[in-house]
C-alpha cells in the first residue's frame, strides 16, 4: 500500500511539475505578449488604412474639380442676378469656368469603361513626363524669345515679348515659317538667318 501511495505521489509530483514548469510559463506568457503586440500593430494598421482610404475619398481630384465648379457657378449666379444689364468681365468668366469644368467632371464616369477611358489614361501616364519635358525646355524658349526680341525688335512679329513668344510658338507648330524667315530678312540678314535655323532645327528635331 505504500509503494503505491508513493508511486502515486510521484506521478502527482510529475503532473504538477509539467504544469508548473517555470520556463513553459515564461515562454507561453512571452508567446501572448507578442500575439497581442501583433494584434495591436494589426488594428493600428487598419485604422490607418481606413483614414488613408477615407482621406482619398473626400480629397479626391474630381471631388475638388466637382466642388470648383459648383462654386464659380454659384457665385457667378449670384453676381449676375445683382449686375443683370452690365454683368463684369468676372461673371462671364465664372460662368464659363464652371460650365467648362462640369463637362470635364463628366469624365469620372467614363474612367469606368475602358473602352472610353483611352485618353484619360493616356493623359495619365504621360502627363509626368510632358511636364519634366517642359520644365527642362523652358529656359532655352525664354532665351530664344529674349534674344529675338533684343535682336529684331523694330519687327512687327518681334515687337513686344508676348509677340516674340506667339511667333515662335507658331513656328514650333510649323504655321509662318517662311513669313516670319521673309520678314526678318530686312533686319540683319545673316544673323536672322542663324537665328531662326537654330530655333528651328532646336525645337522642330
Amino acid at each position: 500500500m505504500k509503494i503505491k501511495k508513493d508511486e502515486e505521489n510521484t506521478e502527482e509530483s510529475s503532473h504538477e511539475s509539467e504544469f508548473y514548469n517555470p520556463l513553459f510559463t515564461s515562454s507561453s506568457s512571452s508567446d501572448e505578449k507578442h500575439k497581442k503586440k501583433e494584434n495591436r500593430g494589426i488594428t493600428l494598421s487598419r485604422n490607418h488604412n481606413f483614414k488613408n482610404h477615407s482621406n482619398k475619398k473626400i480629397f479626391n481630384f474630381w471631388n475638388i474639380l466637382c466642388l470648383f465648379a459648383n462654386l464659380s457657378q454659384i457665385i457667378a449666379s449670384g453676381y449676375s442676378l445683382a449686375f443683370i444689364y452690365n454683368p463684369p468681365f468676372m461673371v462671364n468668366f465664372l460662368i464659363g469656368l464652371g460650365c467648362m469644368l462640369a463637362l470635364i467632371n463628366i469624365a469620372r464616369y467614363i474612367h469606368y469603361s475602358s473602352d472610353y477611358a483611352m485618353i484619360y489614361e493616356t493623359l495619365n501616364i504621360s502627363f509626368p513626363m510632358v511636364i519634366r519635358y517642359i520644365s527642362g525646355v523652358m529656359p532655352m524658349y525664354l532665351g530664344f524669345i529674349l534674344f529675338g526680341y533684343c535682336l529684331f525688335w523694330e519687327s512687327e512679329r518681334f515687337g513686344s515679348i508676348s509677340r516674340t513668344m506667339i511667333t515662335l510658338f507658331s513656328m514650333i507648330n510649323g504655321d509662318s515659317v517662311y513669313s516670319t524667315f521673309q520678314d526678318l530678312k530686312r533686319d540683319n540678314f545673316f544673323i536672322s538667318q542663324i537665328y531662326l535655323y537654330v530655333f528651328n532645327v532646336s525645337f522642330l528635331m
